[in-house]
């Protein structure tokens, strides 16, 4: 693979690089690989577990060693999403990966200097609830936007959980969220104090970021910021997940 070969010209850099780094380096020759292809008119290029792993080997580091070092940065990608397996029911063979939409986005921001780094750091950090509905607006730099996002994906679940209705939203729908929680019979009597402190959570960083936006307050101006308040909002979510709610349905 050109790509690996011009990023790591020799073994010793090859095997020292870290499967985030060669990750991203596969990542972009496996992009490479299916345009070429698809602009040559013979389709999309659907490349195998094993033909990846010996491309980005290649002759010159063929060894157990860095086959090694291939496989994690080829599973690093898998595991993040950034390339997916088409499936090929009843193949005796592994299913042929291609790079996704997401993995698009990734290796076309990482041209832009730090907004690569950030957003491995946002996958790395970010739940997949949170993930799928930040990531766009990360990569692209609207961090209002992906930080307004999180915490509407927080809301979505405390509906789902609690079967409260999409008219209620931000500050007032984390009241009647805890109303819920606090009035079943499942709750015990020691977490009063508790639940009590977490609603006051739930509102505050609703009142302060959910709407940021729209909001005339100053704007969120660096990503560190925007990855600070949206850790917070998988804070909330992990939360709304251990809640002890009873079985309610929506009406």
């Amino acid at each position: 693979m050109y790509e690996v070969l011009a990023a790591y010209p020799e073994s010793a850099s090859f095997r020292a690089a870290s499967p985030v780094e060669l990750g991203l380096v596969v990542l972009r020759g496996l992009i490479r690989t299916h345009d070429t292809t698809l602009s040559q008119g013979r389709g999309i290029a659907f490349v195998p577990f094993p033909n990846l792993i010996a491309d980005v080997v290649h002759d010159r580091d063929n060894t157990d060693e860095g086959r090694k070092v291939a496989s994690e940065a080829v599973w690093w990608l898998l595991s993040h999403d950034l390339i997916a397996e088409v499936s090929q029911s009843g193949a005796n063979v592994r299913d042929p990966l291609f790079p996704t939409r997401l993995g698009r986005q990734i290796a076309a921001s990482s041209s832009t200097g730090d907004a690569a780094a950030y957003a491995l750091r946002a996958i790395e950090l970010i739940p997949i609830a949170i993930r799928s509905k930040v990531m766009v607006n990360l990569v692209a730099g609207e961090l209002d936007m992906a930080v307004t996002a999180a915490f509407k994906a927080v809301e979505v679940r405390m509906r789902e959980r609690a079967a409260l209705p999409t008219s209620d939203f931000g500050s007032r729908l984390a009241r009647k969220f805890f109303e819920r929680v606090k009035s079943t019979r499942l709750q015990r009597e020691d977490r009063r104090g508790q639940l009590a402190d977490e609603e006051h959570l739930f509102v505050g960083l609703f009142g302060m970021y959910r709407d940021r936006a729209v909001h005339e307050a100053p704007h969120i101006d660096s990503m560190d910021y925007a990855l600070e308040v949206i850790l917070s909002a998988s804070h909330l979510l992990r939360i709304v997940e251990s809640a002890e709610l009873e079985s309610i349905t929506q009406l």
